[in-house]
Parts: structure tokens; C-alpha cells; sequence
């Protein structure tokens, strides 16, 4: 549900924003068509409360919603009815939330503070990564287009080059920089736990330049069409942090920062949008929205979403017709133009179910295809 703002829509300016309760991009608007609330958890006794959602992704390749809860277990979701797929838990409970997913055709790769885990789209585990170096987990990025092997790095000194198909790590090396996120565009772009960020080359993990974003910590940050754009905490002089009222962009060709695009709610999240090259979505805590294009920071239009709780996630579909909101109640929001546009990905391949056993065919005794025992040889 969002409230209500109305606009000007003959302006030829009017390209992308919300109207009329709707959120209306390009052309296109979207509401919210669906709404899964987790269910509750109940842990050594204590009183059930809400499940609360460690990573948030849509699949690239098939109609699934994959939910990374805060102790370990994976959950999936199957097309417009959200129809629960598969469930099982993947890491130890003691290793905390579920940090971030990538997909592979092989399947899903999933990430925990001790431990890297793949298991098939059908939730069967394929393998399973842990070692006594692995201690603070954060982030992991593929190393290159063809998927073959990911980078998984944390708040620790070694990094590991895993490779995806055989399980297991190639390369275990030291660095000097803890890392929280990473995502992959022509370089690693790695966010320290310090407020900067690194552009590793691919091929040798060098790092080609530092760019000290902010005074605190990065809070989110995409990259896509040769862009990043960051949101992050500036530190206070007296103790604490604020995010800060600008998300940052940078051009991944030149290496060069371009103008921040304004977001006085403080900017949390973001999300670049996968078909439209310059557009992006901010969100802050409270769920107030942003649309704007990189290339016009200054023009742009706002929304609120209502929430129960503080926003917790913000993720685009790879399709760009799909969006999902999460908030610490466990509870995900999922916007698209209708239920039955609602797409993840262009060209999604089949989603395998269980085949359905059927019962044999009540057969009597009279039944011509009786034959008593004796009759047989």
C-alpha cells in the first residue's frame, strides 16, 4: 500500500515516478499484487516472534523468490502465488543470518558468517564449504561472466577463489581490507568495513583504486551498465552515524565520481534498474521511494510505501517488472503492473516439481486380469 501523491503527468519532464497510488515508471504502473508474511519462529522456549529475512533475491533464471531467514534456512517461492518451493537449512544456526545469495545454473549459492553452500533449484545440497579461517563471512562476487568461479571475502584476513562446479577452494590468500558487500561490473567493486570502496581487477584481485565514500560504513550499494551507486553512514563528531541525505554514483569506465543524486530521507537502500541503463531506486528505512535517472540526479520523484516495521530490503527482478520489499516483521511486499504480468525473469526456464504418485487401480478379485496362482506356468 503506498499513500498517495499526484503529479503533473502532461509535463514533458514526467517520465518516472508515482501517480494516483501507483507507482508509474516509463509508462508502466505498478502496485503491490501480493504480500507473504514469514512464519513465526519459536527458539529454546522464548515466546514466538517474527522471522526476520537475512538476504532477499530473485532468481535469474527461473519464476523464484529465494529468502535467506536469520538462522540459516533457505526458503523459496514459485511464481505470482508465491507458492512455497523449497525449504531447508542450509547453514548452522549458530552461524547466524543467511548474508547474500548468487545464482548459477548449477543452482543457488548461499552465504553464512562460517560457511559457502550451493544446493540445486529443487533444494538438494550439492556441497558445502567450511573451514576453521572462516569466521566473519560478509560478501561474494562471481570473478567473471561465465560464473566459473566466485570470490567469498568478511570482516577477516583470507580471502577464497572458490570454483563452482568441482566445490571447492582453489586459492585461499591474505588481505589487508575487510570487506562487507561486493557486487560485479567490469570490476569487484568491495566495500570495506571502513567506508570504502575498492575496484579489484578481476583477474588478479589487485586493487586499481580506492574511493573513501564515506566517513562510517556503506549501507548499500549496486552496480550495473558500467555504473555504482552507493548509500552509507557519515560518522557524527560526538559518536554514533547518520546515513547520509546523498547516494553516490560512479562512472566504472573512467573511475571517476559523477554528481550525488540528493535523498533528504537518508538513503538505505538501492537498486539499479536491469533494463533501464541510467535509472535507479533509493529507499530509506522509513520506505520512503526514490526513481530517478543517474544522468538528471536532480529530477526525480517520491513516494512512501507503508510499512509494519522498518525496511529491511529493497531488490528489482532481472525481468525490471517485479519488486519486493521486506521489513524486519518477516514481512515481503511484492510490486509488479498486475498478478498476471508479474515475471521475474524474461525468459524463465521451467520450474521442476515433484512428479505425483499416483495410487494403482483398485482390481477385484473378478477382474479379468486376475489369474489365480495355480493357473500360472
Amino acid at each position: 500500500m503506498v499513500a498517495r501523491q499526484v503529479y503533473d503527468t502532461s509535463s514533458d519532464e514526467f517520465k518516472l515516478g508515482f501517480v494516483h497510488g501507483n507507482l508509474y515508471l516509463y509508462g508502466t504502473y505498478y502496485d503491490q499484487v501480493q504480500r507473504l508474511q514469514l512464519p513465526l519462529s519459536e527458539r529454546h522456549g522464548l515466546p514466538a516472534s517474527p522471522t526476520g529475512i537475512g538476504t532477499l533475491s530473485f532468481d535469474t533464471q527461473q519464476d523464484l523468490l529465494w529468502i535467506g531467514t536469520d538462522s540459516g534456512r533457505i526458503i523459496s517461492y514459485y511464481g505470482s502465488e508465491l507458492q512455497r518451493y523449497t525449504s531447508l537449512q542450509a547453514h548452522p544456526t549458530q552461524e547466524g543470518p543467511v548474508k547474500q545469495f548468487l545464482f548459477h545454473e548449477k543452482g543457488v549459492i548461499s552465504l553464512a558468517s562460517r560457511s559457502v553452500h550451493l544446493i540445486s533449484r529443487r533444494g538438494l545440497t550439492q556441497w558445502h564449504i567450511s573451514e576453521l579461517s572462516m569466521t566473519d563471512l560478509q560478501c561474494m562476487s562471481f570473478l567473471s561472466k561465465n560464473n566459473g568461479e566466485i570470490l567469498v571475502a568478511g570482516c577477516q584476513r583470507d580471502m577464497y577463489k572458490i570454483d563452482v562446479d568441482k566445490g571447492v577452494i582453489v586459492q585461499q590468500f591474505p588481505t589487508q581490507h575487510e570487506y562487507m558487500l561486493m557486487r560485479f561490473c567490469r570490476y569487484i567493486c568491495a566495500a570495506t568495513n571502513s567506508g570504502a570502496i575498492n575496484f579489484l581487477e578481476p583477474d588478479t584481485l589487485d586493487v586499481v583504486k580506492s574511493w573513501p565514500a564515506y566517513s562510517s560504513k556503506v549501507s548499500d550499494m549496486d552496480a550495473r551498465n558500467n555504473y555504482l551507486v552507493t548509500c552509507g553512514w557519515s560518522a557524527r563528531p560526538y559518536g554514533g552515524a547518520n546515513l547520509e541525505s546523498f547516494a553516490k554514483v560512479y562512472d566504472l569506465r573512467k573511475l571517476e565520481q559523477l554528481p550525488p543524486i540528493p535523498f533528504h530521507g537518508g538513503a538505505a537502500f538501492v537498486q539499479l534498474h536491469p533494463k533501464l541503463s541510467t535509472t535507479s531506486v533509493l529507499s530509506s528505512v522509513d520506505g520512503q521511494l526514490q526513481v530517478v535517472d543517474l544522468m538528471n540526479p536532480n529530477t526525480s520523484n517520491l513516494h512512501h510505501v507503508v510499512l509494519g516495521n522498518y525496511l529491511s530490503h529493497l531488490i528489482l527482478a532481472p525481468s525490471g517488472a517485479a519488486w519486493a520489499l521486506a521489513d524486519n516483521d518477516g514481512v515481503v511486499q511484492i510490486w509488479a503492473p498486475s498478478r498476471s504480468k508479474l515475471r521475474y525473469t524474461e525468459s524463465a526456464a521451467p520450474v521442476e516439481f515433484a512428479d505425483e504418485d499416483f495410487p494403482p487401480p483398485a482390481m477385484g478379485i473378478d477382474s479379468d486380469l486376475y489369474v489365480a496362482l495355480p493357473e500360472v506356468g
